[in-house]
């Protein structure tokens, strides 16, 4: 082994990596038939990741080859050179996070000033004393972190323009890669960085809170923790979940226990007790379609997300009354249990004109929550006329197991009342008569037919009674 062969490998591994990172773009911007609007901003969001390793494996690259190239040019430098890597070799510090990057600055310092190879070791070692006061640099900014002065700077360095974008996926990408490494300091560096650079939106702003609350108890530092706590209740006194995520922190304070274990716990315990209230009625053959339903149907229930933002939600209501932040404010209602207040946010979007079949699903959900059945049964017969369901066939099976979901509910408290019951079958009618005579559509059928099987057995039992 010597300095050329050892750049050279150095040189092939950051073109392999380059060219499979280009596979991947290739892979990732093939477009499928069926993509969504989410499924194509995922797709742009992970070329614009590739292309910036790209770039930055480029850059590593041209300093590799700038070396090599002045090393071959100069026998002479080639030689010294040579001398001093094959003690660092020998030493094993060749192995070392960061030698590469340190040895091309060394490099670069010696084709500024030839002189610095005949005092190598000071030369070699101010780059060992600059890395030295950038990690205790880090270290204050550290202890600056957790005084929690940054708290006043989110948003404060929000850009626009291109140059800002390349920042922030930086940011993005650093932030991932210490997180996928377990370097928790890091980590908690990098998304007090991104508050600062981002646009303060409350979702970003919520959602990077507290995972530095989570990190700061991974690292113990439980006193800490609570603070940022402090500081996230103060802005978002919506979010009932956080009494429950102290709770944990103590917990896991009193009883080293993992916080992510026992937060997946209680998740698991609220989830099984929404799903386990009472029986089916749906017959056997389809119990694990419908099960799947309903606990679908509990994580939308039993979910925080939109619950943070109540207030944020009703104000914007008031300022921007439009499709969107009626729905956000429904589905924030829904989460706080405020059953008919949604109910009436999901109607307005209906009355806005929204074509978005689970609006119209959970404006009726709501209202069967809110035990208000016959609304539930009119709002599911008005939306059968006006949603094209082949445009959004997503939803069609969460809408007819939520029929039947609205048949149990009431059957179980009032098997007698033939009425509201048969007006349910109804709305099966209506829902038969939409997909028979569309191809694209007609494997709805099968859980249709499913569902209407399973209410007729429910009523002849109850007649025999």
């Amino acid at each position: 082994m010597n300095e050329l062969k050892w750049l050279s490998i150095q040189r092939n591994r950051f073109e392999y990596r380059i060219e499979s990172i280009r596979n991947s773009i290739k892979e990732v911007c093939t477009e499928e038939e069926n993509d969504n609007t989410y499924m194509k901003k995922y797709r742009k969001k992970e070329r614009e990741k590739y292309e910036l390793e790209i770039v930055g494996n480029d850059e590593k690259m041209i300093r590799i080859e700038n070396r090599i190239d002045a090393l071959e040019k100069d026998s002479d430098l080639a030689d010294k050179s040579n001398e001093i890597f094959m003690q660092k070799w020998r030493a094993r510090e060749s192995t070392e996070k960061g030698f590469l990057e340190r040895w091309l600055a060394f490099g670069e310092m010696v084709s500024k000033d030839p002189s610095l190879l005949e005092q190598h070791p000071e030369a070699f070692s101010l780059l060992d004393q600059q890395k030295r006061v950038r990690d205790q640099e880090k270290y204050l900014q550290i202890q600056q972190y957790e005084d929690l002065s940054w708290f006043d700077k989110i948003g404060k360095d929000h850009g626009t323009g291109k140059q800002h974008a390349i920042k922030f996926a930086q940011l993005k990408d650093e932030l991932s890669f210490f997180d996928k490494n377990n370097q928790i300091e890091k980590a908690i560096g990098k998304y007090i960085e991104l508050l600062m650079n981002c646009y303060p939106h409350d979702s970003f702003v919520s959602s990077n809170l507290r995972s530095i609350v989570l990190h700061y108890v991974e690292l113990k530092k439980f006193s800490i923790a609570l603070k940022v706590l402090d500081k996230y209740q103060a802005l978002f006194p919506d979010d009932d979940e956080i009494l429950l995520l102290r709770e944990d922190i103590q917990q896991s304070s009193n009883s080293n226990k993992d916080i992510h274990k026992l937060r997946a716990e209680r998740f698991h315990a609220k989830l099984d007790l929404l799903k386990n209230t009472r029986s089916t009625l749906m017959i056997e053959s389809n119990q694990e379609e419908y099960s799947e339903f309903l606990r679908g149907r509990a994580l939308k229930l039993i979910d925080t997300y939109h619950g943070r933002f109540l207030t944020s939600y009703k104000e914007k209501v008031l300022s921007k009354p439009n499709i969107t932040s009626w729905s956000n404010l429904g589905f924030a209602y829904l989460q706080k249990g405020l059953f008919e207040e949604a109910a009436h946010s999901f109607i307005k979007t209906t009355q806005l004109g929204t074509k978005n079949q689970e609006l119209w699903i959970w404006g009726a959900g709501a209202l069967v929550e809110a035990k208000k059945y016959q609304e539930a049964i009119d709002l599911y017969k008005q939306m059968l006329p006006i949603i094209d369901i082949r445009s959004s066939k997503l939803h069609f099976e969460s809408f007819l197991f939520h029929v039947f979901y609205l048949f149990e509910t009431i059957f179980i408290q009032n098997p007698k009342d033939s009425k509201t019951l048969l007006e349910i079958k109804e709305v099966y009618s209506l829902s038969r008569a939409k997909i028979e005579n569309n191809t694209d559509l007609k494997h709805f059928l099968k859980i249709l037919d499913i569902c209407e099987e399973s209410i007729d057995q429910n009523l002849k039992k109850t007649k025999k009674k």
